[in-house]
Order: structure tokens, then sequence, then C-alpha cells
């Protein structure tokens, strides 16, 4: 606990540190005072646990003094001390609630005792503050989450929240350490209530912009905006915008975590709002300028720059996504053979956490689709795999392939996924979804007819395995291409 010495008495001061130091008390002496008035500015700006103060100084006597000590912290544990036997500096001391008086000079053995009563009432103080601050972090988020006006009103009043005034939404996002930053929000007193939404804490900020430009500023230094990102929504005058306010900070905090970002201080209000649309070339060019491009490298160095132009368009992860499709649609156009892995192609970019997940299976589709290296399966593996690419519209089985080369299903079964890499069933499903994705793009037939070109009979089947292979539905990823047509 942070302990703080005030007394014009020079020899004391560097006396009683030492003296506390022999308490073996988890006790640390912030700081010393000769003038109360420089202390009272410490305070201003500084949490204190402990407070030990002498009751007769020359700029300001200690009953006045303590008085305002409890105004800047009401909650600090006070410890008076005096040369003087006057019962009137005893009294002063009882009303401002110190918690024992000590004649000078200080006894070792009583001041441990008083200290030991002192570390008692902060350590209680601060876990009812603790769970004070957890009901009111409940409390908010549970206010932040309601759509409708009137499911607010007690929720409101229990927060103290009035309508007329100005509040602000701010998320810091995985703040290290996290137990620094919850600290320095409960000696804040506009912070109306804060919880952890999982690895992210998020609060209310109640005040001027001036006072939260200030708090900003004296932040933590490890979660600071220099540190861990910062996101500040809009100012809000009616606790009936809070919800948008969330639904805004929540989708923001999903694109910093998707473009990286690892610090930095994002004002909502300054129109840094996710935007729906953004400007993406034009398919045609996109082609051309991917058919430009020499090598491997050249291709990444090239797809950086794109995507980092969106980044700074402050885009959504969305339209990233349809961005990323559009460069693969591009690929496979252009690619000298077609490629059986675009199904999974598609999912990692529909279901990729960051852009540079998006960024390696975008590389790797360009080096699929340009080395041209297949394979070398066994006879009866190549006899498999030449079956399903003739027969995939048909009904297909391993037993009925195994049959047909007399050989034992169970066999084949473990030799087909020794080689491939796959079981039959999966690499059955990713080769007919494969050729629904071409017939997708191609062709402007009914959904319905294309799962029973590809070898499903029952539609509703065909649409679950393909968005369990692509994360999206046919319809989607038809509109999809289309819109890459039209942008052409």
């Amino acid at each position: 606990m942070k302990v703080v010495l005030v007394d014009d008495e020079y020899m004391i001061l560097r006396g009683l540190p030492k003296l506390i130091a022999l308490t073996d008390l988890d006790l640390t002496v912030e700081m010393t005072f000769q003038n109360p008035l420089e202390a009272l500015e410490y305070l201003r700006k500084n949490h204190v646990d402990i407070l030990i103060s002498d009751m007769n100084m020359l700029e300001m006597k200690g009953p006045e003094f303590l008085q305002k000590v409890n105004q800047i912290q009401p909650g600090i544990a006070l410890i008076v001390l005096s040369g003087y036997a006057d019962f009137e500096y005893v009294k002063a001391g009882i009303q401002q609630g110190a918690i024992d008086y000590l004649r000078k000079p200080v006894d070792p053995d009583e001041l441990k005792e008083t200290l030991e009563v002192a570390i008692k009432k902060v350590t209680k103080q601060q876990q009812n503050q603790t769970n004070a601050n957890m009901a009111k972090g409940v409390r908010l988020r549970e206010l932040l989450t309601l759509e409708k006006a009137y499911q607010k009103e007690n929720l409101l009043a229990n927060l103290g929240l009035q309508t007329t005034d100005s509040m602000y939404l701010l998320a810091v996002l995985n703040p290290i350490p996290v137990e620094l930053l919850l600290d320095h929000l409960e000696n804040i007193p506009e912070v109306c209530g804060c919880f952890k939404e999982k690895r992210d804490v998020l609060f209310l900020f109640v005040g001027k912009r001036s006072r939260l430009n200030q708090f900003l500023h004296e932040l933590p230094v490890k979660v600071s905006p220099l540190y861990r990102p910062v996101i500040v929504s809009s100012k809000m005058d009616d606790p009936a915008l809070l919800f948008r306010a969330y639904g805004e900070i929540m989708a923001e905090i999903g694109r910093q975590y998707f473009f990286e970002s690892s610090h930095g201080l994002t004002m909502l209000e300054e129109g840094k709002v996710t935007q729906i649309m953004a400007v993406i070339p034009k398919f045609s060019k996109l082609k051309e300028a991917i058919a430009q491009l020499k090598d491997v490298e050249d291709f990444k160095q090239w797809l950086n720059l794109q995507l980092n132009d969106l980044k700074k368009q402050h885009v959504t992860v969305a339209l990233v996504r349809q961005y990323a499709l559009l460069v693969a649609l591009a690929l496979r156009e252009s690619s000298i053979r077609y490629s059986l892995t675009a199904p999974e192609n598609v999912a990692v970019i529909n279901s990729a956490k960051t852009i540079g997940e998006i960024e390696a299976v975008l590389a790797n589709v360009q080096i699929d689709g340009t080395r041209g290296v297949v394979k070398r399966y066994s006879f009866n593996i190549t006899r498999v795999l030449e079956i399903i690419e003739k027969d995939y519209s048909q009904p297909l089985t391993l037993i009925d392939i195994a049959d047909k080369l007399h050989l034992n299903s169970v066999y084949l079964g473990a030799l087909f996924k020794q080689e491939v890499g796959a079981s039959f069933a999966k690499y059955l499903n990713e080769w007919r979804i494969a050729q629904a994705i071409e017939l997708l793009q191609k062709t402007d037939e009914d959904i319905n007819q294309i799962a029973v070109q590809v070898g499903y009979q029952n539609s509703s089947y065909f649409f679950r395995i393909f968005k369990q292979h692509t994360k999206m539905s046919p319809k989607e990823y038809r509109a999809m291409t289309n819109t890459a047509r039209k942008m052409g």
C-alpha cells in the first residue's frame, strides 16, 4: 500500500520512513512533504492509501489540512501526530476520521499497531469498492445491450446517470496488465462502470470533452493509446444512444483485431466510423494487375499495398473479405490449371480472424495456380480419382468403386486416406463443391439444378455442405461473383 508523510520537521520526515520499514508491513512510502499545500497538490493527481500527517504546520493547520485531504480522497486512512498534548487536535483528528493520534516522538510498537489497523481499514474499503465496481459494471453492460428505452430506467437510476450528462463509451483492447488499467479506473470519478468483454475492457466516461482529453493523456503508460489500442465513441447526451454506441464500439474492436492494430487512438466521432463501401478496382483491372506480376514475391507486395489501402479507408471486415474473394476469383481465372482447394480457400477467407490469414491464403492460391505440379499416386488411387472426376454427378460409394477395382473397401479406404490426405467421402464432397463453385461462377443455372448436376439429389443437404466448406451459401457466393462481373 502507498503511504505519504507530511510534517514540517525535516528530522521526522527522515526518521519515520525507517520506522515504517522496521514494521515489516507491505507498505511503500511514496512521498514526503514539509509543505501541506504541496501534499494536497500531489493527492489531487495520485492515489494514496495511508496518510501520516503532523497537526501543527505553519502553512496550514492540521484540522483544515485533513478536511481538504478527505475532500480530495475520501477513502484515505488518516494517522495524525503532534508534539502537543492538545485535546483540540485530538478532537479535530477524530472528527476527520483519523484512525489514531500518535504523540511525538513516535513509539515504534504503537506505530506498527496503528498501521495494521489502517491496513485493515483500507483493505476492507478496497474490497467493498471492488464489489461495488463489479456490480456497477454488470449494470452498465446490461444497459448497453438493452435496445428499448423503457427497459433502461432502473439501470440509469442505479448508475446515477442523467439525461443531460455528456457520455463517452471507451474500450481498451487487450490491456497488459489488465489490473493496472482496472486499478486506475477505480480512482477516476468520471468513470461510471467498467467491465471486461473477453480480453478487452469497456467503460463509460461521464464528463466534458476537455476532461476526457486529460483522462486519455493520463492513462497508465502500458495501456495508453501509444501502447494499446483505445477506442472512443462519439459524444452522447442521451442514454438512448448507448445501445448504438456499444454496437459501433464492438464492430470497431473486431476491425482492430482483424487488421492486427497494435496501438493507436480511434475517435469514432472524428469520422472514423467503419465504411460499408470503398473504392475497389474493377474486376477486369484486378485481373490485369495480377497478370502483370512476375512472381509470388511481386504478388505478395502488391497484395499488401492493396490491403493497406483498404485499411486506411477504414472499411469493414466484410468488405475486405469480399475484396479477397474477388482476388481469389481473378487468380483462378488466370490460373493455368484448376484447383481443387477452391472451397477451402473461400472458407478460410470467410472465417479468417486477421488480415494476415487472408494474405497467406491468397499467396497460396497464387502459388497453386502457377506451379502446375501434379502429385503422383499409386495405380489404384489414380483409378479412384479418375472415377470421381468422371462420375461425381452420379451416386458414388467407396464400396462400389472397390468392387469395380476388385479390391477390399476397407483396404482401399485406408490407402486413399494415406495417399490423398483425406477420406474418400471428404474428398468427394470437396470435388463436388469445387464443381458447384465453377458452375455458380460461370453460369446462371438454378442453384437446385446445380446441386443435382454435382451429385446432390437433396438440395438442402447441398446447401448445408456448401456452407460447411465455404462459410457462405451458394446464393451469397453467386452474388459475390455477379458483383465482380458488374464491376468488370
